[in-house]
């Protein structure tokens, strides 16, 4: 099973598995701080889609500077025209004011963490790249102290139920994704997760 990849400073992981036959894991993402603020992004390219050309066209625009997500949302949505589409998360999370915000749209839910309590944030109906402009579901939560986040695409919860998904406060993300990968087994090869902490 390939190691999860971390990134320590800030404190995030992600569990992920290429399709058979191919080098690199399905989806793409971004973890960046702007503005004080932490930036976290997820894209799936659905199954029927050129994956490649996807995450070709949605590389760039995944984590470029200063763009607001309703923005970044339109700009990867006129990227993808013509492929078969993605599902898109993002999530803005100031912790020193404890509040985040999660944007949505397709097949990837977000959950958060905290000592004894778990909420989940769902996306919006539709896909990037297909049909009329895009509008994302928003959502705003509180952020309470040592919480985690979750980002999980549909392949991940079609292997691993959403209540089979142990918590994920507490403990350091790649702590979280051995654990979680030991307990429930192999991630699919379409699943990706996307665990923080700040």
């Amino acid at each position: 099973m390939p190691m999860p990849e971390v990134r320590t400073s800030l404190q995030w992981t992600v569990i992920a598995n290429p399709f058979p036959g191919q080098r690199a894991p399905s989806g793409r993402w971004a973890v960046f701080q702007e503005g004080g603020r932490i930036v976290a992004a997820l894209l799936d390219p659905c199954r029927q889609s050129r994956e490649a050309l996807v995450v070709g066209r949605s590389a760039a625009l995944l984590s470029a500077p200063g763009v607001d997500p309703a923005e970044r949302f339109h700009r990867l949505h006129r990227a993808l025209s013509g492929t078969q589409g993605a599902s898109l998360a993002i999530v803005e999370l100031d912790a020193d004011r404890s509040r985040l915000s999660f944007y949505g749209l397709g097949a990837i839910r977000a959950r958060i963490d905290a000592s004894g309590d778990s909420i989940w944030l769902e996306s919006a109906p539709g896909l990037l790249g297909v049909g009329r402009p895009v509008i994302p579901s928003r959502v705003d939560a509180s952020w309470p102290p040592d919480a985690a986040l979750l980002l999980v695409s549909d392949g991940v919860v079609e292997r691993w139920p959403l209540d089979t998904i142990p918590p994920a406060a507490a403990m350091p993300p790649e702590v979280f994704a051995a654990e979680v990968t030991a307990l429930l087994g192999r991630l699919p090869d379409d699943g990706v997760m996307l665990v923080l902490r700040a």
